[in-house]
């Protein structure tokens, strides 16, 4: 279950990764090496073949796991037809291969900040943030904040301009009928701030949150439990280990008693 758990949020991110080989300007695609092929056709074209490749082992871990189930579903308690080698083992082996195809992908993507930074402003990502900033700066219902963000992005795209392009006093003019004559309560900078992707990030505060702070937080926590697994797991080998010695070496007495 944990092997094919995990191979579910592998094969959904191999898939987010190949869309993005789609798009004529994407925001990540894998550097060019042994991570990827030529077209034979397209000598203009590179193949994604590890994201290929990922997507594949992905879905053959998850169906060695539900191999494991089916030959389990029929078995009376105590039978052990499941536990042979074949199953859930090698469910376990495949996930093993996937995991360190995984950390050859990460390790070649190439992320383009400037392209994917230039996305989110043009998908108006960011609105969400304004009705927030006008609940934290002004006490502003995110009901009466969520349809001024409407509006102006309404107004934003109808006239071709990014959020950040769109002007103070159209912001004003927008709030203004919005809210059938009020006031906008943020300030020329204020607006700006609220519009930036860079702010919508950095601002957030919350445990499991995108900013920095947070990711490295979660990073020594997940370090560190790793770090205590592999320790755990050599303790348990060097037990096993050592179990196995003193065994052979009773039997080996046992051996040269019944000789003698």
């Amino acid at each position: 279950t944990v092997a094919a758990s995990g191979a579910l949020t592998v094969s959904m991110l191999a898939a987010d990764l190949t869309v993005q080989y789609a798009d004529p300007q994407p925001w990540f695609q894998l550097t060019e090496g042994s991570q990827t092929g030529i077209s034979s056709i397209m000598p203009q074209k590179r193949n994604p073949s590890a994201l290929e490749r990922l997507r594949e082992i992905s879905s053959t871990v998850i169906g060695e796991a539900q191999t494991v189930y089916f030959v389990e579903h029929n078995t009376m308690t105590g039978m052990s037809d499941y536990r042979g080698p074949g199953h859930a083992l090698q469910a376990a082996k495949t996930a093993q291969q996937m995991y360190s195809l995984l950390a050859d992908v990460v390790e070649a993507l190439d992320v383009r900040v400037d392209r994917a930074l230039d996305e989110v402003n043009r998908d108006y990502s960011t609105m969400t943030e304004v009705a927030d900033s006008l609940i934290r700066i002004a006490n502003v219902p995110f009901r009466i904040g969520h349809h001024f963000a409407s509006e102006l992005t309404n107004y934003g795209r109808a006239n071709g301009k990014m959020p950040k392009e769109i002007p103070y006093s159209e912001a004003q003019r927008i709030y203004k009928e919005a809210t059938e004559g009020q006031t906008l309560p943020l300030t020329d900078a204020q607006f700006k701030e609220a519009l930036s992707a860079e702010n919508m990030v950095f601002n957030r505060h919350g445990l499991g949150g995108p900013q920095l702070s947070e990711i490295e937080r979660m990073l020594s926590e997940h370090r560190a439990r790793l770090s205590s697994d592999t320790a755990w797991t050599k303790r348990q080998r060097d037990s096993i280990a050592a179990a196995t010695a003193a065994l052979d070496q009773a039997f080996a007495q046992l051996m040269t008693k019944a000789g003698n």
